[in-house]
């Protein structure tokens, strides 16, 4: 079962970072004053730094992008569905330490 949690939660991650692109560059299109505040993200330094949230994390799983980017409406339909990928991400990771931990937990020291 953790293999199978495990490469569900690679590909959702490779889904996270490919609608991120698009999501990006739809915002610097709509809202290029939004996009130069969030500091010019980028879909390779959010993978080469290792950052585990992007400037706009907390507004999609807030729901918060629906006003944020109410006169955007590309970015806010790819805010959507990135917002529906994040939410599957995180339920997935917290499956994959959950089925990490579960072995232990049941082991009697």
């Amino acid at each position: 079962m953790f293999q199978v949690s495990f490469a569900a939660l690679v590909i959702v991650y490779l889904g996270f970072v490919a609608v991120s692109a698009v999501f990006l560059a739809a915002v610097k299109r709509e809202a290029p004053q939004l996009f130069e505040s969030w500091g010019k993200p980028s879909v390779g330094a959010y993978i080469w730094n290792k950052k585990w949230l992007m400037p706009f994390s907390g507004m999609l799983l807030s729901g918060n992008y629906r006003e944020v980017l109410a006169t955007c409406p590309k970015s806010r339909a790819w805010a959507s569905w990135l917002s529906l990928v994040q939410w599957i991400q995180l339920i997935l990771f917290v499956v994959v330490v959950v089925e990490t931990v579960a072995p232990w937990a049941a082991h009697d020291f």
